[in-house]
């Protein structure tokens, strides 16, 4: 199939062109709308397989052919051939029809026979053209109505075994979940009807490489968070959809008592409805199923009812609600499964006294690449965005402004996990006196000053494998300094048993840079470090340990309020004067999620949760295990909030997730008083 706009190929059944963002019309290949036995004729065709099917024409053909030369003689031959080869290929349209309805789809284009082989896009050019549109988000109508509902049947009944399976809950208990195992992919559209822009989290098998969860997270104007979990089948048949709004978003599933709606699916139809208010859920609930199947052991609950029995204004909502919330799911699945991840590369420029630089140049290139791939200004803020593929290349950044000394960004490595790519604040400087730096070694989480290191130096920021500018033996009582000129550096800081880190700094004359190492750790063991500057005086670290039974938040949630878990996991220190460090050690990383957030208290505590102090308090958090220092994450700019979403450890796996909220009201324990 082939894009009408930029000729490019096509995957199947896509409705958006990943390279230019066209919408791909969509006909039926078939005369008439699968129904009935139609339906249940090509169900069969699928589970014969293609080959068994195909092999069925084959004798439907040659049937055909013989009685044509029987009836019509010699004469007729040919056009008999002609009629019975139009025949098959309407025969191969139904069943590649049939192929994707069973996978949810029901309208296909077929590509023409002799279209044109379209020209590859380069890789300069998909860069290219993913910047100069100035909206590189595909659109998505989440609800627009191109699938059929089906009406449930007596005997048409949920089946639990997916979700129960993925979740590891119920008959299907396992530990960790089986999605923990899977593949977690970020891709993000934008709502047409809204014009806000979709996060989607992606599950995917890593052996059968099925898609079977796909979670929604759209930040609504009110500053909840519209989050809808869609599980499917491996054949893309959506099986259960859990529809609800959140303060703030926390991968987990869809227990008992989390308000929101659910809706349970048997071969697209709706077979059960569930409604959990968030005013008291637990005597306002109800669930309202099709046939006495559903009831199970609850036909003695007053809060399940059979929907034949509910008013006519429920009957109406649920045939309502199936129809809209399969339509929704089958319009995500098709949009985001085979879309092309990307990344948005996010940053600031600003000067040496911290004043943001409007119209800086900021050029894109990539390694192994030769030349600019892409050229953008910053805007009057100072800030810039560049989207990439997130494919195998890593990316570093040219900046420079008339006026100003030229700064390089290294090391910008795309993921397929997360859409933003924070980077630190590129200082631009001016051509000045050059001047000596100190430093001050400490331990990460005692008061402890360290007094003997190698301090090699390299010209840019992330600048981790480049040519070494300057190496300092640094001994803490001859308080030594290294020269430097006016510009950013990475440093690379070996002491002893501590682990080998990393630091981006400013120039500043006769500046002192405080530099935190860790111990180093055994396998198993992980340390997160916070640090930041100034202001706000108090950044809190809140890390969530995989946890079970009644009192997770009290129990398996570490902060200032319980310093400590049953599996020995530790916050080392926590500071309320800013700069930091606040430090959290993780003895024994065990199989589950683990989850890091950052809380503004001073802004949380005097009710202020819109503030930007956190988003420019140049806050990052590294993250350092046997391997050394593994992550880095810097906080995101110019952003009101005072919640930073972190990252996750997912079957010790890190992912990154920078998420970033500005609602409190329901989590008291971010601002409780200390």
């Amino acid at each position: 199939m082939l894009c009408k706009k930029c000729n490019a190929q096509l995957p199947e059944a896509v409705r958006f062109c990943p390279y230019c963002g066209e919408k791909v019309t969509v006909e039926q290949s078939n005369e008439t709308t699968m129904q009935g036995d139609t339906r249940k004729k090509q169900q069969e065709y699928i589970g014969m397989g293609t080959e068994k099917a195909h092999s069925d024409y084959s004798k439907q053909k040659k049937f055909l052919v013989a009685g044509g030369m029987l009836l019509f003689a010699a004469m007729f031959v040919i056009l008999g051939a002609n009629i019975l080869k139009e025949r098959n290929l309407k025969q191969t349209s139904n069943l590649q029809m049939a192929q994707e309805t069973i996978q949810g789809s029901e309208n296909l284009k077929e590509t023409p026979e002799n279209a044109p082989t379209p020209t590859p896009l380069s890789f300069e050019n998909k860069i290219r053209m993913m910047n100069e549109t100035g909206n590189v988000l595909q659109e998505i109508a989440i609800y627009e109505e191109n699938y059929n509902i089906r009406q449930a049947g007596k005997e048409d009944c949920w089946d639990y075994v997916l979700f129960e399976t993925l979740e590891g809950t119920g008959d299907m208990w396992r530990e960790p979940p089986l999605l923990d195992t899977y593949n977690r992919e970020a891709k993000a559209l934008r709502n047409k009807d809204t014009g806000n822009v979709i996060e989607y989290i992606l599950y995917r098998n890593p052996i059968t490489g099925k898609v079977n969860k796909i979670v929604s997270i759209e930040m609504l104007e009110n500053g909840e968070i519209e989050t809808v979990e869609y599980y499917f089948t491996d054949d893309g048949k959506v099986n259960f959809v859990f529809f609800h709004r959140v303060t703030e978003y926390t991968p987990s599933y869809a227990t008992q008592d989390k308000p929101g709606e659910r809706y349970y699916y048997a071969d697209d139809a709706m077979t059960k409805w569930r409604v959990v208010p968030k005013d008291n859920p637990s005597e306002n609930k109800r669930t309202y199923v099709v046939n006495k199947k559903q009831l199970g052991e609850y036909k003695k609950d007053k809060k399940w009812c059979m929907l034949k029995d509910a008013s006519a204004q429920i009957q109406d909502e649920f045939q309502k609600k199936a129809e809209r919330m399969l339509n929704a799911a089958y319009n995500t699945y098709h949009a985001v499964v085979d879309m092309e991840s990307i990344n948005r590369i996010d940053g600031c420029v600003v000067d040496e006294y911290e004043g943001v630089i409007q119209g800086a140049t900021v050029r894109l290139f990539a390694e192994n690449k030769t030349g600019c791939l892409f050229e953008s200004t910053t805007d009057e803020l100072g800030m810039y965005q560049l989207y990439i593929p997130s494919d195998a290349y890593t990316y570093y950044l040219e900046i420079e402004k008339e006026g100003f000394l030229k700064e390089k960004i290294y090391n910008i490595k795309p993921t397929g996990e997360i859409i933003e790519l924070v980077q630190e604040n590129a200082c631009l400087f001016r051509n000045g006196k050059a001047g000596y730096m100190y430093f001050s070694l400490r331990h990460a989480f005692k008061d402890d000053y360290l007094y003997d290191a190698i301090i090699r130096v390299r010209k840019g920021i992330n600048n981790r494998y480049g040519e070494i500018y300057r190496t300092l033996n640094y001994i803490q009582d001859e308080s030594t300094g290294i020269l430097l000129e006016p510009g950013n550096y990475t440093l690379e800081i070996v002491s002893g048993n501590y682990q080998t880190a990393y630091k981006n700094i400013r120039f500043e004359l006769d500046g002192v840079v405080r530099i935190l190492l860790s111990p180093t750790l055994n396998e198993g063991e992980v340390r997160i470090v916070l640090d930041w500057g100034a202001e706000p005086n108090d950044l809190d670290a809140h890390l969530f340990t995989p946890y079970d039974g009644e009192n997770s938040v009290e129990v398996y949630h570490i902060w200032y309020g319980n310093q400590e878990d049953p599996y020995d996991n530790n916050l080392d220190v926590d500071d309320t004067d800013g700069f930091g460090p606040e430090t959290m050690t993780i003895r024994n990383l065990k199989n589950g999620c683990y989850k890091y957030y950052v809380a503004d208290y001073t802004n949380c505590s005097d009710d202020n949760p819109t503030s930007y102090e956190m988003s420019h308090s140049g806050a990052q958090v590294n993250v350092y295990t046997s391997d050394g220092n593994v992550q880095t994450f810097y906080v995101p700019i110019n952003r009101s909030g005072v919640i930073w979403e972190v990252f996750e450890i997912r079957n010790g796996k890190i992912n990154p997730i920078n998420h970033y909220y500005n609602q409190i009201e329901d989590k008291e324990w971010w601002h409780q008083e200390k």
